[in-house]
């Protein structure tokens, strides 16, 4: 454990063996914690690890697979009971958003970003979407505003908040089921088809932007340069066009589906964020839009962008 706090994930990814060690002990200690009351364990906060795993799993993918598959834990674990697993604590930690303890907060917001990059690989998509009561649970951190602005002022850059992580982790699920999560009365989900997004089609073709929030200066520059050419082509970019909107996800995506291509501000920050991986997914995989890609400074893409 004081290896994986003291090591940044690309260090631990460049020894394989090492790295399954650090992986074997997170999930041993998340295991072992959940079992305490004050969720504890050899001096550490169940959030510690769960931290850890959530960088980790921003870094290399391979990670989630070893987590939920592979690892070496006492007692043994599967991708059944790792699940089970990360879900029974979010059904424990549920309602901390309603208190004032931060830690307990930072424990919600690490198990749902944990199920947001679990929901980008497809192998595990039907252990999601069979959890009913995950489901529901999901549905109504995506509908509840309450904790946002306190918990945006400490997550670290490789979080994102609790309502853009449930909406994340809804929408992956809707884009590879091929239908829509909803929750009627009952709180009850339901799958309903959903049929294909019609755009409007502009006036005059349409570029959009999309881009990590920590690149805003570079941003402004690429705005700047294609503002000069506002008569030949509409400009998309959420800046503009997000203002004061209900569902932000619902106007970026119908900008993203008018849009004739996709200029990608290409850094690091644009590599760990989830929100920046939805679009770009959502964009390639979904719209099979055009892609122009803008590499920041000396960034090499890699993982999920690493195809580009």
């Amino acid at each position: 454990m004081a290896l994986a706090l003291l090591s940044t994930p690309e260090e631990l990814k460049q020894n394989k063996k090492g790295m399954n060690t650090v992986l074997d002990q997170l999930l041993q200690l998340v295991i072992d914690a959940a079992k305490s009351d004050r969720y504890r364990r050899d001096g550490f906060h169940i959030s510690e690890p769960l931290g850890i795993l959530v960088k980790m799993f921003v870094v290399d993918e391979r990670t989630i697979d070893y987590v939920l598959c592979h690892a070496e834990t006492q007692p043994p674990s599967d991708i059944h009971s790792t699940i089970h697993l990360f879900a029974s604590l979010l059904f424990q930690f549920a309602d901390v958003l309603k208190a004032a303890d931060r830690v307990k907060q930072f424990t919600l917001l690490a198990l749902l970003n944990i199920f947001w990059s679990i929901s980008f690989q497809e192998d595990y998509l039907s252990e999601l979407i069979q959890d009913q009561e995950l489901i529901v649970a999901i549905q109504k951190f995506a509908n509840n505003d309450q904790g946002e602005e306190i918990l945006e002022q400490y997550k670290p850059r490789s979080m994102e908040g609790v309502k853009e992580a449930a909406h994340g982790i809804l929408h992956n699920l809707n884009r590879n089921n091929k239908s829509e999560i909803i929750i009627n009365d009952n709180n009850t989900s339901l799958n309903v088809h959903v049929s294909d997004p019609i755009g409007k089609t502009p006036k005059k073709p349409s570029i959009m932007i999309s881009y990590a929030h920590g690149d805003n200066a570079f941003c402004s520059q690429v705005l700047d340069l294609l503002n000069r050419y506002s008569n030949v082509f509409e400009l998309w970019i959420d800046r503009t066009h997000c203002q004061g909107v209900e569902d932000l996800w619902e106007s970026i995506a119908d900008g993203m589906e008018q849009a004739s291509i996709i200029i990608c501000l290409l850094s690091n920050q644009y590599f760990e964020s989830k929100s920046c991986r939805k679009e770009f997914v959502y964009a390639t995989d979904s719209l099979k839009k055009k892609i122009l890609p803008v590499l920041i400074e000396t960034f090499e893409p890699k993982g999920w962008l690493g195809e580009l």
